[in-house]
Order: structure tokens, then C-alpha cells, then sequence
């Protein structure tokens, strides 16, 4: 017997909200996939070829200080240089494309009452926020990691209350940066600490996933490198390439604990989604009169 659909809009608790986005992931797994490849696709390989080169050039100098060769040592240009900033930030966008691609699904499915979307719907909903994601996206990361470099609590708040801005965008359909700003605060309030707890867990389960499977594709990749090449830096590339696409695929499971709990913490404001359940009763009984109506003539 298949499973009841996810409502989103729901209030939930700390469980609640964990067990959804793991049924809400199972029941939706191929179609959410097929979405995540073909429009995010192009991103993650490109972030991952990128953080292959990065690891490859790191290996390389590793093995020159270990065997003495060459004029290659470990200095901070070596370590931070140009492909060192250019694969942070293509990672950086590459994690807002792959939360705008989960909000956008989870908007798509919730308009269609809990049927699974396409991906050109998927597609739609993206391409006419993602640019907005991302300019909003890096204004709040900087003042994370202001709040991190300061003291980590204060970017651990921060963190938390602007989380949920995507969905704030694409579900609200609000693209002012004092109406968001504001809405994070507004949702966040005394909600705070089951907020922060559930991005941990979830920061944690996806961040752990990623690293096992990673380096067990990876792992075996390497060794077929290695007894192919000899050649370390080959093998350091192609962990850290599919590592950093395990990672992608993996962060939807963070998106999609933040999706749920916005739509728990929107719900205990508003009550939109147990308004429009109780119309729906409503209009339920009301056909079912005028049936029995109709039979009776």
C-alpha cells in the first residue's frame, strides 16, 4: 500500500519535521533526482572538476616535499591560490542553485496539491528566482561569516534566521531584501533553538552520508587510478571530484529540512494550510450532499 503524500503545510515538531523530509525524499526520490541532475547537473560537475584540479595540485606538492625534488614546498600562495578562491566560490554558487532547485521543487509540488512535478515546472519556478537567490544568498553569507569570524554563536544565529530566505522568495513570491530580511526574523521567533537543531541534525546526516559514500566511490576510483597511472595526484583528483558531487546530491537533504520546517513555522503563524484543509472538507461535503441529492431524484 503506498504511503499518504506529505502536506507541507503543517505545523511540526522537532521528529515531525525529520521524519518528513526523510518520507517526503523517499516518495519523491527519482523525480527530485531527475530535477537535481539535469538542471543542477552542468554546476556540480563543473565545482567538481575544479576541486579535483585543487586536491590534484595539493597532492603534487605533498609528494615533491616527501620526496625532495623540485622547488616545491608548501607556502601560502601554493596552498591559497587562484583555483583555491575560484572553486570556493563556484561552490558557494553551486549549493544556492542546488537550494533554489529544492525550493522551487517543493513550490511546484505544493501548487499541484502533492504531485510530483516535471522537470520543466521545476525548471519554470528556478530560472525566475535563481538569480535573485544568488545576489540575496551572498549578501547573507557575508554577514555569516562576519558573525563567524567575530564569535561562531553569532554566526550560528544568523545562520538560523536567514535560512529559510529562499523559500521566503520563492514560495511568497517576495523579492525585497527589507521585506525578507524582516520575514526571517518574524518566522525565527521563539522558534529558534528546534530551527537550529533540526539544520544541525540535518547538516550533519547529509555531511556524514556524503563523506561515506563519497569516499567509497571514490576510494575504489582511486585505487583503478592509481594501479592504471601511478600517478597520486590523478587519484587525489578523482576523490576529491566525487566527493564534491556525493556532497551536492547529499545537501538536499539540508534544503529540504529548512523547506519543511518554513512551512511549519509559516503555518503555526498563519494557518493557511489547515484554512484551505478545512474548505476542502468543506467542499468535499458538500459534493457528497448534492450526490446523494441527485441519486435520491
Amino acid at each position: 500500500m503506498a504511503s499518504e503524500k506529505i502536506q507541507l503545510r503543517k505545523v511540526r515538531t522537532f521528529s515531525d519535521a525529520l521524519n518528513d523530509v526523510l518520507q517526503f525524499l523517499k516518495q519523491e526520490f527519482k523525480p527530485l533526482l531527475r530535477s537535481f541532475f539535469l538542471i543542477c547537473g552542468i554546476f556540480i560537475l563543473t565545482v567538481a572538476i575544479l576541486n579535483g584540479l585543487y586536491t590534484s595540485n595539493i597532492a603534487n606538492i605533498y609528494k615533491h616535499m616527501l620526496t625532495g625534488s623540485g622547488a616545491w614546498g608548501m607556502t601560502p600562495t601554493s596552498i591559497y591560490n587562484g583555483t583555491y578562491f575560484l572553486t570556493i566560490a563556484v561552490t558557494m554558487m553551486t549549493q544556492m542553485i542546488v537550494y533554489a532547485l529544492v525550493a522551487s521543487y517543493m513550490k511546484v509540488y505544493e501548487d499541484k496539491n502533492n504531485i510530483s512535478p516535471t522537470v520543466e515546472e521545476v525548471w519554470n519556478v528556478f530560472r525566475q528566482n535563481i538569480l535573485y537567490l544568488l545576489f540575496y544568498g551572498l549578501l547573507f553569507t557575508i554577514l555569516i561569516v562576519i558573525g563567524l569570524v567575530f564569535c561562531i554563536a553569532p554566526g550560528l544565529y544568523l545562520y538560523t534566521v536567514f535560512a529559510p530566505f529562499g523559500y521566503i522568495i520563492i514560495m511568497e513570491n517576495d523579492k525585497n531584501l527589507g521585506n525578507i530580511f524582516g520575514r526571517c526574523f518574524v518566522l525565527i521567533k521563539e522558534n529558534f533553538w528546534p530551527s537550529l537543531g533540526l539544520y544541525l541534525l540535518s547538516g550533519f546526516i547529509y555531511s556524514t552520508c556524503a563523506s561515506i559514500v563519497g569516499l567509497v566511490v571514490g576510494g575504489i576510483t582511486g585505487l583503478l587510478s592509481y594501479f592504471t597511472t601511478k600517478d597520486i595526484s590523478i587519484v587525489a583528483a578523482s576523490v576529491g571530484g566525487i566527493l564534491q558531487i556525493f556532497s551536492s546530491a547529499f545537501s538536499i537533504i539540508l534544503y529540504l529540512a529548512i523547506g519543511m520546517q518554513y512551512f511549519s513555522l509559516e503555518e503555526k503563524q498563519n494557518g493557511t494550510g489547515l484554512m484551505e484543509r478545512i474548505q476542502n472538507m468543506g467542499r468535499s461535503q458538500d459534493d457528497e450532499d448534492r450526490a446523494t441529492v441527485f441519486i435520491k431524484d
